[in-house]
């Protein structure tokens, strides 16, 4: 999973189609990428890449970098290696994927279930040594919000 299909999945989120990106879907993908990703690309960027993978390439190289020097896209990463190893290999990891979703993957025997969703806060909380409350874990509702969440409050 790249860039690439991150974009794919907050342009179907967001209702926006990308072939031929222009006017309003340019206008209203700017203000997506800039509020998920925190990156900074104007309509008239986005209008002129002419296929999703330099669209893609553009949004990559704009991406900030936190404290630990770290991208959204870098977290994005380590968050997919967690999630399918706690709940399913086969889990529907997108972006804009809600976290209740991976609950129903898998059979009777490989099922993931409240327990994991435990466990795969405690293993963000060793990995980026932070911690997560309660309250904050349930407020994670998708995958862009914890990677978020995660990419601000790294230390």
């Amino acid at each position: 999973m790249g860039m690439n299909d991150i974009v794919r999945s907050l342009a179907k989120a967001y209702s926006i189609n990308l072939d031929g990106l222009r006017g309003r879907d340019s206008e209203k993908l700017s203000q997506v990428i800039e509020h998920e990703l925190g990156a900074i690309v104007t309509p008239q960027e986005l209008a002129s890449a002419l296929s999703v993978s330099a669209l893609a390439t553009l949004v990559q190289a704009r991406l900030p970098k936190n404290g630990l020097g770290m991208t959204v896209l870098d977290i994005y990463h380590d968050i997919e290696k967690l999630a399918r190893e706690e709940y399913h290999p086969n889990i529907p990891y997108q972006w804009t994927a809600l976290w209740d979703e991976f609950l129903n993957v898998g059979n009777w025997f490989t099922k993931p279930d409240g327990l994991d969703a435990v466990e795969i806060v405690l293993r963000m909380e060793d990995k980026y040594r932070i911690k997560i409350s309660d309250e904050i874990a349930a407020a994670m509702v998708t995958v862009g919000d914890t990677v978020r969440y995660l990419w601000r409050h790294m230390t």
